[in-house]
């Protein structure tokens, strides 16, 4: 069996009241269904909280790859559901976190990114002159520009890269 990390408070919880792993089982059918619908995000996000019990067991006891899993989740990758599922795991806000802590480490990142050479470093350069070109831009605009800035500099950057929920 897995040990819980550090973090989580909610490791294994017990199924909500008067549910079974069949009733979980055929619930989480019901979600991929919904899934395929649109406006249904309240629908989904009762469903993904109902349905979490179930699924950490099969993260504990079965350790799926994450095509399987992926599969048999589909809407776990949405952001907002990313988001609610770190919270439900750790009882931490994901996004709010992120965004405070990179706003408290952006002066020594901006250190580090003005040390880069190469062709990183130019295009770390070229991202972050659209700040010094815009001196009034918004914290949004900083906060992008900065992720942008990290993934150039870990290499983690391709044509396809976009930042959708920050």
């Amino acid at each position: 069996m897995k040990k819980p990390k550090r973090a989580e408070i909610n490791d294994l919880p017990p199924h909500p009241p008067g549910e079974s792993d069949d009733t979980l089982e055929s619930l989480r059918l019901e979600l991929i269904g919904a899934s395929k619908r649109k406006d249904n995000v309240k629908d989904i996000n009762y469903m993904m909280a109902r349905t979490y019990s179930w699924r950490r067991m099969e993260v504990v006891a079965q350790s799926p790859g994450v095509a399987e899993f992926k599969e048999r989740w589909p809407t776990l990758l949405e952001p907002f559901q990313v988001n609610e599922e770190f919270r439900r795991c750790t009882g931490v806000a994901l996004e709010p976190t992120f965004m405070a802590q990179l706003d408290r480490y952006t002066p020594k990142l901006l250190e580090l990114f003005s040390t880069k050479g190469g062709a990183v470093g130019s295009r770390i350069k070229n991202l972050l002159m659209v700040l010094i070109q815009d001196p009034d831009a918004s914290v949004v605009k900083k906060r992008d520009a900065h992720i942008r800035c990290l993934m150039e500099s870990w290499g983690s950057v391709d044509e396809s890269s976009s930042l959708t929920s920050v």
